[in-house]
């Protein structure tokens, strides 16, 4: 009797700590699984782009961008497919191996998404001091960008060469932190189009401070001032190409 009563106290014991384990269980995947837009309040904006604001988020102690699409934007079905379209443009961007940030989430019900923050210098802050200024643009800044473009222009595609979507680690690797590329262009490439903005120290620094394209872009167009900069342009690729 004594022994069967000690077996019931242990089959009872064991189901016990099979129950309590099953509930720590959901518990806990309740708590990591929880929806990461519940903690963007409060959180850092980074910068509101063409489809989305970005914010600097931290769950279990790490460093994310959370993107979540604008809502304010009057053709919403049109913002619509150009955020999905970021998922698309990450899948071909990664395949040159470096220099593109991780996407860790997409969620298309909740239209946001996160990626792998990289922590640095935007070329838009060194663009705006100038090449060959102190603490601006040096060569090994132009040496990488060129590096990029060469690889995307590889894999057939060109990026928005636009350097606010440019950073500059402390170990001297370059990211391009937007998820938007484009089937290649010549026209639109670094070369004929992106480099002209990160030569134009003035018309960045104005472009930094105050928003405007004025003194960026030729009137009436997307197409930046490119005349005072082509010798800089010419030079660097000889270097570079």
């Amino acid at each position: 009797k004594i022994h069967i009563f000690f077996t019931v106290i242990l089959f009872y014991t064991i189901i016990i700590l099979i129950v309590v384990s099953i509930i720590i269980a959901i518990f806990i995947t309740k708590k990591l699984n929880q929806p990461i837009l519940k903690i963007i309040d409060g959180a850092k904006e980074l910068g509101k782009g063409k489809t989305g604001t970005s914010y600097l988020v931290c769950k279990d102690e790490k460093q994310f961008v959370l993107k979540k699409m604008n809502q304010d934007v009057s053709d919403y079905e049109k913002q619509l497919e150009i955020f999905r379209g970021e998922k698309f443009c990450y899948e071909r961007m990664y395949k040159i191996g470096i220099g593109v940030p991780k996407l860790y989430e997409f969620n298309e019900e909740e239209k946001y998404l996160v990626k792998e923050y990289i922590s640095g210098i935007c070329a838009s802050e060194l663009a705006s001091i100038g090449y060959k200024k102190e603490n601006g643009l040096t060569d090994n800044h132009f040496k990488l960008i060129f590096d990029m473009h060469k690889r995307f222009k590889e894999i057939g595609i060109h990026v928005d060469y636009f350097p606010t979507n440019f950073i500059y680690t402390t170990d001297e690797k370059i990211y391009c932190i937007d998820y938007e590329c484009y089937d290649y262009n010549p026209e639109w490439d670094f070369i004929n189009w992106g480099i002209y903005y990160w030569l134009n120290q003035e018309g960045m620094k104005e472009h930094s401070e105050k928003g405007s394209t004025e003194k960026l872009n030729k009137p009436g167009t997307y197409k930046p001032f490119d005349e005072p900069f082509e010798k800089t342009k010419q030079e660097l690729m000889q270097k570079f190409l």
